[in-house]
């Protein structure tokens, strides 16, 4: 809770100092909100993973509270089957949803549009791509598997089963993406590498498919939109 309530802290401060010094530097350039975006977005998840890393991994000293701890090729294997589970039931889950409900924006709408970050790729120049791309293959992957689980699953699980920890870390996974159309596949995943968490003792098959997860995605979407599909909000 201290490392999530000093994220947050920590999150309001350097996004309003930097919309500051941005406004008062490069007036033009700030007047573009996805400039903005791209900066701002970067640092809260960059203030995640040093959150975790100081605060409940004590700069390091404590590496179980986060699952930070070594594996092997098997264990990454592991975490990449269970991105493909994901992906499997997803589908399954989707063309349910599909013939049921006909959802608008569907499944894939929000795919595409994260995959091409609301559509910024489509026009960012090179430090933008640059700071798009460390974020979604690397500072998502680190900060929501080092909160979800490892901070989060750690706690629970010293109180709870294993089964009870990995659905209750899964729900809330899943809540934290927003769109409902995405609920379902957020908590397949949550499910999926909460059992590798489970299994390996590890968060890192979790940030390697999280990570992985975040390739394809970008590719996904710029293979279909050329990165202009846009978030629907």
């Amino acid at each position: 809770m201290v490392a999530v309530g000093a994220w947050i802290g920590l999150s309001v401060a350097v996004g309003f100092a930097t919309l500051v010094v941005a406004n008062a530097v490069a007036p033009d350039w700030a007047a573009d909100p996805d400039n903005l975006a791209v900066v701002i977005t970067t640092e809260v998840y960059a203030l995640l993973v040093a959150s975790m890393l100081l605060i409940v991994g004590g700069g390091g000293r404590d590496r179980s509270a986060l699952g930070l701890r070594s594996v092997s090729s098997r264990d990454i294997g592991m975490g990449l089957a269970a991105l493909a589970a994901t992906y499997t039931i997803s589908a399954v889950i989707y063309v349910v949803v599909d013939l049921v409900a006909s959802p608008d924006p569907s499944a894939m709408d929000i795919i595409l549009g994260i995959g091409s970050d609301g559509g910024r790729l489509a026009d960012a120049g090179f430090w933008a791509i640059a700071l798009i791309f460390l974020r979604i293959l690397i500072l998502v992957p680190l900060g929501e598997e080092l909160l979800f689980r490892g901070a989060l699953f750690s706690w629970i699980r010293r109180r709870l089963s294993a089964w009870m920890t990995i659905g209750i870390s899964a729900v809330l996974f899943a809540v934290i993406h927003g769109f409902p159309i995405i609920l379902p596949a957020a908590f397949v995943a949550g499910l999926t590498l909460g059992w590798v968490r489970e299994r390996t003792g590890s968060v890192i098959p979790g940030i390697v498919a999280h990570s992985v997860n975040g390739i394809v995605l970008i590719a996904v979407s710029r293979v279909v939109t050329d990165w202009t599909a846009r978030l629907p909000f």
